[in-house]
């Protein structure tokens, strides 16, 4: 869903705003699960500060933000209920970082970003997200987890993500992996995950983490879990952080004599590399 249809859907704001990201949060009646906080960060440049609105969807006033640093953001629902929160904008471009660090609150329904999110963090243990699940070009940092998460379709990965991590019991990703050169961190969960194949790739330098989890069939070939290996192993610089591969792929036969050179050359540099046997 593009931000056009977001917006035909949700209408136009006050002053001519289009709705540009929304969610709907689920708060209980259990203590410490009514409040939603993290921060905006608005597009700036050319003396041009873009403002977005936010619709907290239970009838208070509504909030602007603006600023190309950090705008920290609170909202107490005081209570049970479930709440659908827009944010409106002149233009898709004007949010470039969300988060939300409340991790006791449900985020669900359709995730649609705005196009212009570069730093997207939406923690939460039972978030609930479904359905198809595009990630912006501009993204460079994407963590969106929750046990309830079930997302699907192709997952493509734009060429300018360092870190991925996409979380959920129920995720159903499909199509080729392909990871740019720039990304350093990947964690891809799923028990329903069922990717066809892996496109060869020159990765980053000073790697930190690659996990592509599954319970799902899936099309992967000993082929694929030898070229992801190598292609990491080719990697210059030094692991850090996590130092972990893990290709749990069901259904996958696992690596063969062909990456034995770079199953060496990784663990040489510390990294824990786990496949299916061979």
């Amino acid at each position: 869903m593009s931000e056009m249809a977001l917006d035909g859907g949700l209408g136009l704001g006050a002053g001519g705003k289009k709705a540009i990201f929304q969610f709907t949060i689920t708060c209980t009646a259990v203590a410490n699960t009514q409040t939603i906080s993290g921060v905006f960060r608005t597009s700036g440049g050319s003396g041009i500060l873009h403002t977005i609105t936010v619709d907290w969807g239970d009838g208070t006033a509504r909030e602007d933000f603006a600023g190309t640093t950090d705008q920290a953001y609170s909202h107490n629902y005081g209570g049970a209920g479930i709440w659908v929160v827009r944010v409106w904008a002149y233009t898709p471009m004007a949010l470039t970082k969300f988060t939300q660090t409340v991790t006791t609150v449900v985020l669900s329904g359709r995730l649609v970003l705005s196009s212009g999110l570069t730093y997207c963090d939406i923690n939460g243990t039972t978030n609930a997200f479904s359905g198809p699940f595009l990630l912006p070009s501009a993204i460079v940092y994407c963590k969106i987890v929750g046990s309830g998460n079930a997302f699907n379709g192709s997952l493509g990965i734009p060429s300018a993500t360092v870190y991925l991590n996409i979380n959920g019991n129920s995720n159903a990703f499909n199509g080729n992996i392909y990871i740019p050169a720039l990304t350093t961190y990947v964690n891809i969960m799923g028990n329903s995950n069922a990717f066809s194949g892996y496109t060869p790739s020159t990765k980053a330098n000073n790697q930190n983490k690659c996990v592509i989890a599954t319970i799902g069939t899936n099309g992967f070939s000993s082929t694929d879990v030898d070229e992801i290996l190598i292609d990491y192993a080719a990697a210059g610089g030094t692991w850090s952080g996590d130092k972990i591969i893990w290709l749990d792929l069901n259904g996958c036969p696992g690596r063969t004599s062909a990456s034995a050179a770079a199953v060496d050359t990784l663990t040489g540099k510390g990294v824990t590399v786990t496949t299916n046997l061979a």
